[in-house]
């Protein structure tokens, strides 16, 4: 049985934050010690006041946020500030190689906006935005550097890969625009994700005192790398596709030769 006691964080945290993140802990739909418990407590725990110190790290309207890295992240925001901001669909695999109509669907989105991005390699998307569109790209990376655009946290050595397991979406654009393929991730660890979020942002309405905190934001994307969920997400992900992710490395590292060679 899941103890109505505050954890640890919880209590460190504190305010209205930690009452969220109690409520969604003890609303913890399945049985103790299984991996679903495991990845619900990591989201209650961790993910969810990830997502909700960073959107309120960022602006109320005039976003658009890549999907699908920042899906919970925007859900989260949207619930907070109670607009609709633009999402454009992007991976590594799918602007690698972009045809005409993809690019675009890219500008006609993301144009007059503040790109927000989590997982995506800044120098990739700054390399694309000047190549196709020759400008500079208006960016906010939650955690990154400040080399390409604005960073709420400052770590070049975060391992990035890490917050991709504690939001896993379904769907991922595929390298043929504009259709979506499925992600590797395992279905049973995306769906509970989802419930937990969706848990969440239904009990959200009644926290509503919650402060920006960037030190206790950046604790907890140190928490993050002990998470269960990481081990639960590399154990049970379906599949993983080598050939991608060596075509990926391949396509990052021509792209920072080439800004040291010039």
């Amino acid at each position: 049985m899941t103890c109505f006691l505050k954890t640890n964080l919880e209590r460190t945290i504190g305010g209205d934050l930690s009452h969220l993140m109690r409520s969604v802990r003890v609303a913890n739909p399945y049985q103790e010690g299984t991996d679903e418990y495991f990845i619900w407590l990591d989201q209650s725990q961790l993910n969810i006041p990830f997502l909700i110190l960073s959107a309120l790290e960022l602006p109320k309207e005039g976003l658009c946020f890549i999907h699908t890295d920042t899906l919970y992240l925007q859900k989260i925001h949207e619930a907070i500030f109670g607009v609709i901001n633009k999402t454009v669909h992007l991976s590594e695999e799918s602007i690698s190689n972009p045809n005409e109509s993809y690019i675009r669907y890219i500008k006609n989105v993301s144009d007059n906006s503040i790109i927000i991005n989590i997982n995506f390699d800044e120098i990739i998307l700054y390399d694309f935005w000047k190549k196709y569109f020759n400008k500079k790209i208006n960016l906010i990376s939650i955690i990154g550097d400040n080399f390409f655009g604005e960073t709420i946290i400052k770590n070049l050595f975060f391992n990035k890969n890490i917050i991709k397991k504690y939001n896993c979406p379904k769907m991922i654009i595929s390298e043929q625009y504009p259709y979506l393929k499925e992600q590797d991730y395992n279905k049973n660890i995306v769906n509970v994700q989802k419930k937990a979020i969706e848990k969440c942002i239904a009990y959200l309405p009644y926290f509503l005192n919650i402060k920006k905190d960037k030190n206790t934001l950046k604790k907890v994307l140190e928490k993050m790398k002990d998470g269960k969920t990481n081990f639960i997400v590399d154990n049970r992900t379906i599949k993983v596709n080598i050939f991608n992710i060596i075509k990926s490395n391949y396509q990052l590292f021509k792209i920072i030769l080439k800004h040291l060679m010039f």
